[in-house]
């Protein structure tokens, strides 16, 4: 996934932010452009979802990446890009395998 390369990129930048209350309310805007990037993937694969609101589904899933990303930038980046976004795809895999 492209936030990781982006998040690493901008590593300083990420690392003020979560860290401080320079920008309040800046956390929350990252977890809503990653809310409507999932809604945006949601709608290319309508009906996968069966009982279950999209609206929900994308926050958790964007509260979860977010997740993420602070995790990563607390422990200094010790992990790649790659190996983040191998993580999250492994992370959703299991999801949907238990549920």
């Amino acid at each position: 996934m492209k936030i990781f390369e982006h998040v690493f990129l901008y590593a300083k930048f990420y690392k003020i932010t979560i860290h401080s209350n320079v920008l309040p309310g800046f956390q929350n805007k990252i977890c809503q452009v990653l809310k409507n990037l999932v809604l945006q993937d949601l709608t290319t694969k309508s009906g996968l979802l069966k009982n279950i609101n999209p609206e929900i589904f994308s926050s958790y899933i964007a509260y979860a990446i977010f997740g993420l990303i602070v995790e990563w930038v607390n422990g200094n980046y010790s992990y790649t890009p790659a190996y983040m976004s191998e993580q999250l795809i492994g992370i959703l895999s299991y999801t949907t395998f238990i549920t």
